[in-house]
């Protein structure tokens, strides 16, 4: 007989264990954010890594935009200008983000750290919500285990991916909603929960997807009893596509704008590779264990040290069907093969290699072993004494086999003793329970207690890293004030000489020429690269740039927490800490270039300084605007300078610092050390004389030898090109998010080049008539113009977003009609 809560008088006491789960976990993540000194207990903060960098920028981002009633769809303080959409549903879907608008501006950091804790609470509750219903038992081993769930090492390890935590929180009641769909034809809980859950983020919401494929087969085999299997399967293809399809207003628009992206490579490996063994994963399942992140394969499988035990014992309960333990064995059997395979894991991940964060579905197995966990638990009256004690000693066992085999000093001995005591605590808990010998209430509390105390201990050592809030914070008030000291009312772009993350433009709210986004247009960075500036697969930044490629870019303003001394900038305001400056030769949003630009070559070169020479050369007709040198190789490279200008060089090794000296005639007149490199880039160093010598020289401990390429800026040709360029600039009228307007001057046939990301989403229209836009490497758009004057309009509505929302309006009013249908017929009956 299953023991049952004596507490059933009202809903909250039949509830209590429920709300248990909910609040101890955040209870202990409070006190744990208390301890670590974070605002506003202390000046840390926890924005960890992707969180640090891009979730908060784009959640301010999303408050600046519904509290200045300014467009959802589209943003230029994104990078160079984005469609927002798909960086709403990757980063920002969650219905609880769009509380911000009620919230303080100044405390994102912290509202993004009380959302965690309200989803690691809400994740506890549902899933003893979910054991509740499915067992149909209500005791406090519920909270224990939805500690275990909301506690995990994945949650450790990726807590700070906030827009993923929804999907956790909603797993349990998309299972629970697909059994009672297969067992009971009830559907609604189902759909609801699986459609906000794509909505939430969709990139998540297909490793769920393949779950609940493999669940259902599970379903329809092992637990259908007497239910029609024809009618199981069309009921849950019918009901998971009006899910999808409900959000398809998002995923649509999403579509166009990943097809743009370096995650629209689809490169199916021909071969399997083995990452790791299943003894290694096993292994990362102890307690304290420092969990994958940024690097390696292994999953984050702990939730427990008890599935040791727990697992052997589920195999054995013969009150669980073989079916059952067969069907359930094969899931995990499933996801222990795909963490290890390539294969697998890519399908796992959308067929996609993820970039960093490994085994992102890891959260459905912990969801899937503690299932089993629990069950052998709620039976543990049933096993002999012997059982008991041959499954904790097998369990005891592998701990420190594991510990023989793979132990290390990240992997110490001491870890394997903490485990093997919490092990023993509850296998004295099951060896108490089945006696019989102490009150329900007794055990209860001691259960929970060391749940709580095991919980709390690996996530102290293994998760929820902190940084300076300080840091974080402490330019905002000089940013806002130097901003608010621009008086121009045209279009321009704003950077920093040392940004704090890719993304600044979308904290202070500027716009600005760098993007750090799983959604950055390809093009866009493979253009960055070609230039010489930084960039990756999903980034590219203003660093590295120089006069040609800020004029290209329209960056007309510079923030710098230094003094710049250049004739070609001029100081517009600066406070203590920081100075704005103008820069002479930004060009606008768009201008005239040579018709002949489309005829040249189009390759990407390895020299940026010769792409930079092209691109002007084909533009206006301006040649060698770069004076290039000899790539030179070595420890340290010295180069003699030739001709005199502005000296740029082009590190091409991959490094994080490099020391660059100039002399003249012996004495040093500028020394400085780039700290801020990333993968390949241009630095620019200083005007140099000829005769001067520059030395550059890696400061990495790892790196001797480096590749260098010299070009010196000749300004005579610089300034004739920008002057041919200068003539015929598009005159912006008007402007908003999705709204341009203006005039251009054509001396002849040609095009008007134009820094807008050429996404689909944009209309052109000259002089009243919708015209097709061209693209320039598939980065920039380019409208070809006959020569005199021409009124050119941008306007931008996001590809897809009509069909998607068609789509959506659709599946919700079947799913309405279906619902209201099967109301009726319940009542007839």
């Amino acid at each position: 007989m299953i023991e049952q809560n004596p507490y059933q008088e009202n809903f909250f006491r039949r509830n209590l264990p429920i709300i248990a789960a909910f609040l101890i976990p955040v209870i202990a993540m409070v006190l744990m954010f208390i301890a670590r000194n974070i605002y506003p207990f202390g000046e840390n903060m926890y924005l960890r890594s992707d969180m640090y960098h891009q979730y908060a920028t784009f959640l301010k981002e999303f408050q600046s935009i519904l509290k200045n009633g300014d467009s959802l769809l589209y943003t230029w303080n994104i990078g160079l200008g984005t469609d927002f959409i798909g960086t709403y549903a990757y980063y920002l879907a969650s219905p609880v983000n769009w509380l911000v608008y009620f919230l303080p501006t100044t405390l994102i950091p912290e509202i993004m750290g009380s959302f965690i804790i309200l989803k690691a609470g809400l994740m506890s509750a549902t899933f003893a919500f979910y054991l509740k219903k499915h067992f149909r038992h209500n005791s406090y081993i519920n909270t224990a285990f939805g500690i275990f769930y909301g506690m995990s090492s994945y949650m450790a390890a990726y807590s700070w991916n906030l827009m993923w935590l929804d999907c956790l929180l909603l797993l349990p009641l998309i299972v629970l909603g697909l059994e009672r769909l297969v067992k009971k034809n009830r559907v609604t809980l189902y759909t609801i929960t699986l459609a906000v859950c794509v909505i939430s983020n969709y990139y998540i919401s297909i490793m769920i997807c393949i779950f609940l494929i493999l669940y259902f087969l599970y379903l329809i085999l092992c637990e259908r009893g007497e239910g029609n299997v024809l009618k199981s399967i069309g009921r849950f293809a019918a009901y998971s596509l009006l899910a999808v399809g409900a959000a398809a207003v998002l995923l649509v628009p999403t579509m166009y704008t990943m097809l743009g992206s370096a995650s629209n490579s689809f490169n199916f490996p021909t071969t399997i590779r083995i990452y790791f063994s299943i003894l290694e994963m096993i292994a990362h399942g102890v307690m304290n264990v420092e969990p994958t992140v940024l690097s390696g394969y292994i999953p984050n499988i702990y939730c427990t040290i008890g599935v040791f035990m727990l697992i052997p014992l589920y195999w054995l309960c013969r009150n669980i069907s073989y079916q059952e333990r067969i069907g359930k064995t094969v899931i995990m059997l499933i996801f222990i093969l795909s963490f290890s395979c390539n294969i697998l894991n890519y399908i796992w991940h959308g067929f996609h290699y993820p970039n960093s964060l490994s085994a992102r579905q890891s959260f459905i197995y912990i969801f899937l072993i503690l299932t089993m966990a629990y069950q052998a638990l709620i039976h543990i009256k049933e096993y002999k004494y012997y059982q008991l004690i041959i499954c904790f000693a097998a369990g005891a066992a592998a701990l420190f086999i594991l510990q023989y085999l793979y132990g290390s000093e990240d992997y110490p001995m001491s870890i394997t003793v903490i485990s093997a005591i919490f092990l023993a605590l509850y296998f004295v808990w099951c060896i108490l329970k089945k006696a019989k010998e102490i009150p329900y209430i007794i055990m209860s509390a001691l259960l929970v207690a060391v749940a709580v105390c095991e919980a709390c201990i690996n996530t102290d050592a293994t998760g929820y890293s902190t940084t300076s809030r300080t840091a974080y914070v402490s330019d905002n008030g000089d940013i806002n004030l130097l901003l608010g000291e621009i008086e121009d009312e045209g279009f321009y772009r704003v950077e920093k000489t040392q940004r704090r993350t890719k993304n600044d433009g979308a904290w202070s709210n500027y716009r600005s020429a760098s993007l750090f986004s799983s959604s950055t247009l390809a093009a866009i960075s493979d253009f960055y690269e070609d230039m010489g500036m930084q960039s990756s697969t999903n980034s590219f930044s203003y660093y590295g740039h120089t006069l040609v490629t800020t004029a290209i870019l329209g960056v007309k303003y510079e923030l710098s927490n230094y003094a710049i001394s250049d004739e070609l900038m001029s100081e517009v305001a600066s406070t203590e800490s920081m100075y704005l400056y103008e820069n002479e030769y930004a060009l606008s949003l768009g201008f005239a270039v040579d018709q002949t630009i489309l005829e040249a070559d189009q390759s990407y070169s390895i020299n940026p300084f010769q792409s930079q020479n092209k691109f002007i050369e084909s533009a206006c007709g301006v040649s060698d605007v770069f004076i290039v040198s000899e790539r030179a190789s070595g420890n340290s490279v010295s180069i003699s300078v030739s001709t005199a200008g502005r000296q740029y060089i082009y590190i091409d090794t991959e490094l994080e610092s490099a020391m660059v000296t100039v002399t003249r005639f012996g004495e040093v007149i500028y020394q400085y050390e780039d700290t801020d490199l990333e993968n390949s880039q241009i630095v620019d160093v200083c005007d140099v004389e000829e005769g001067d010598i520059v030395t550059v020289t890696s400061t990495d401990a790892d790196v001797t030898s480096i590749s260098v390429l010299s070009a010196v800026l000749d300004y005579d040709a610089f300034e004739e090109a920008m002057d041919i360029l200068s003539e015929s600039q598009y005159d912006i009228a008007e402007f908003d998010d999705t709204y341009i307007s203006g005039t251009i001057t054509m001396d002849d046939e040609g095009y008007m080049f134009t820094t807008i990301p050429a996404d689909s989403g944009w209309r052109v229209y000259v002089d009243g008539e919708e015209v097709e836009a061209e693209t320039y490497k598939d980065a920039f758009l380019m409208i070809e113009l006959s020569e005199g004057e021409h009124v050119v309009v941008f306007k931008y509505f996001p590809s897809g977003l009509i069909l998607g929302a068609i789509i959506s309006v659709l599946c919700a009013g079947i799913f309405t009609f279906s619902m209201l249908m099967r109301r009726q017929s319940r009542k007839r009956y």
